[in-house]
């Protein structure tokens, strides 16, 4: 089975690659999808890291757009390298949001105000330029906020990281966002079970472990361990990652 882990942090002087690279190696895991460290202090320097590490076959790197969950939001012009196709997919994380939404979310009405504001525009924008690439945007905001950018963009290919845990609960994502079938989750630090998986579809499900933070061999092993056919473990092991990540998104998931 090919293994890629879809949730790998990256960063120039932490999280550095050449030292998490042998660990994933070690645990069997052939690949992985690279973002930079939202808590890295040069976060704005490490954003094209992971485009500078991607390869064809992996690993596969994303641009970043956001702040720090820690200290505020970051609102203002949206940057985008200069080239997006120098990555595979985007990290949008916390750019509209204040923090990690574990459940305290207001209502879907005050986002979308504010994403009809003068100061949401060039975020949109760029956003809008995203979809256009056809590029998979992994989100982290506010529950308001990331369910009324997905109805903004019903087209384009989302991943919920921590399979919703940060973006306003578990539960309450998956139950929001089970019908929307290009809306995909990751496995990172949560504690998988078959009821997750059956309630999104294994084809929706994206092995991740939240790398070098993260415990991978953990996340790994509470993946294989699941009652499931050893066609869905494939699946989510690699195979997903694999079609959304390596170039072949085209109709694969309409």
């Amino acid at each position: 089975m090919t293994v890629i882990d879809s949730h790998v942090h990256v960063g120039r002087n932490h999280a550095r690659w050449e030292e998490t690279r042998p660990r994933l190696e070690a645990l069997g895991i052939e690949s992985a999808v690279l973002a930079a460290d939202p808590e890295a202090y040069d976060i704005d320097g490490d954003a094209g890291l992971p485009g500078d590490l991607s390869r064809p076959g992996g690993p596969y790197g994303l641009w970043y757009i956001g702040g720090h969950p820690f200290v505020g939001i970051r609102r203002g012009p949206a940057r985008l390298p200069r080239d997006l196709s120098d990555f595979q997919g985007v990290e949008w994380h916390c750019y509209f949001s204040d923090g990690f939404d574990y459940g305290g979310s207001g209502e879907l009405a005050a986002a979308v105000e504010l994403l009809g504001s003068e100061d949401a525009r060039p975020a949109l924008e760029a956003l809008e330029a995203i979809v256009a690439a056809n590029l998979p945007v992994r989100i982290t905001e506010a529950l308001p906020v990331t369910l009324a950018l997905i109805e903004r963009h019903p087209e384009a290919t989302w991943v919920i990281p921590h399979m919703g845990l940060r973006n306003g609960g578990t539960a309450r994502v998956m139950n929001a966002l089970a019908g929307s079938p290009r809306v995909f989750f990751d496995t990172s630090v949560v504690e998988l079970n078959e009821g997750m998986v059956e309630r999104v579809g294994a084809d929706r499900v994206l092995f991740g472990s939240d790398a070098p933070a993260g415990d991978t061999a953990w996340s790994l092993r509470a993946l294989r361990s699941l009652h499931l056919p050893d066609r869905q473990i494939a699946a989510m092991l690699g195979e997903n990652a694999k079609r959304l990540f390596a170039g072949e998104r085209d109709g694969a998931f309409s």
